[in-house]
């Protein structure tokens, strides 16, 4: 759930100018700038970086739709399925192995059909929690069900992607490989925890309801579960169970019109 630095700083370009990416903001900004741009720049001297801080990938599209054919942003970091909606309604330029020679590089799943830009991130769904509060195993899910612990859980709702995502680990847990019940099932397994539940929000503050004492355990993506856990890690821990993880995963994309495109 952590941002790598990708090969792609390797080689110095004779593109020159100033470009915008559009990515997350909050303690992302800061990882992504060290991890990312800031070899960049290093590589890149003559080409500048602006960071323009969102807090989605639909906010991303809505400028992006907004500012069709004189973009204001030339790089998009942004969820798959937002970058497969965008690429269809034709607002990003196809990344191909001519403009950016990295590609051959990639593992094969790293090209998503569909989406104009290859995979950049990878984060897994975690179960958050307060380590001072819990001290039960959480190496798999089934921890949220049978555990002790009073009402002092939070979790997402649909349609946020983590809601989305807890509904399919518990269709994995109790759908008994009947694809045809599972959403029920899962559905049904999430109903019988509800006493426990403190916050069933779609629009969720997972991490600041652990760190406010409000709930002891939560469900929220591992990559900012760690992230605030450096600066609180008597308040805040992050586990991924061993279970299949289900990842939400951000493609790099080249905006359509980027003012720089050989700099993008």
């Amino acid at each position: 759930g952590t941002v790598m630095p990708l090969p792609y700083v390797r080689t110095v370009s004779a593109a020159s100018g100033a470009i915008s990416i559009a990515t997350f903001g909050g303690q992302f900004q800061n990882q992504f700038q060290s991890v990312v741009i800031d070899p960049f720049r290093k590589e890149h001297p003559r080409i500048s970086v602006y960071y323009y801080p969102v807090t989605s990938s639909s906010q991303i599209l809505g400028l992006l739709r907004q500012q069709r054919g004189t973009p204001d942003i030339d790089v998009a970091l942004l969820n798959a399925g937002v970058a497969m909606t965008a690429t269809q309604q034709k607002l990003l330029d196809p990344v191909i192995e001519a403009d950016s020679p990295l590609l051959r590089e990639l593992l094969p799943a790293a090209l998503i059909p569909g989406s104009a830009g290859p995979v950049m991130l990878l984060d897994s769904l975690a179960i958050v929690y307060a380590p001072k509060r819990v001290q039960q195993d959480l190496s798999s899910w089934v921890a949220l069900w049978n555990g002790t612990i009073g009402r002092q859980i939070a979790i997402p709702a649909p349609p946020d992607r983590l809601g989305f995502g807890f509904t399919l680990i518990a269709s994995r847990l109790f759908g008994h490989g009947d694809m045809t019940r599972a959403t029920e099932r899962a559905i049904n397994a999430i109903a019988q925890i509800a006493g426990k539940v403190v916050s069933w929000n779609p629009r969720p503050t997972i991490y600041d309801y652990l760190l406010e004492g409000h709930a002891a355990l939560g469900v929220g993506w591992n990559a900012m579960g760690q992230s605030r856990s450096e600066w609180t890690p008597d308040l805040l821990r992050a586990i991924v169970p061993l279970e299949p993880p289900v990842h939400n995963v951000h493609t790099i994309n080249v905006v359509k019109g980027a003012r720089r495109l050989d700099a993008a």
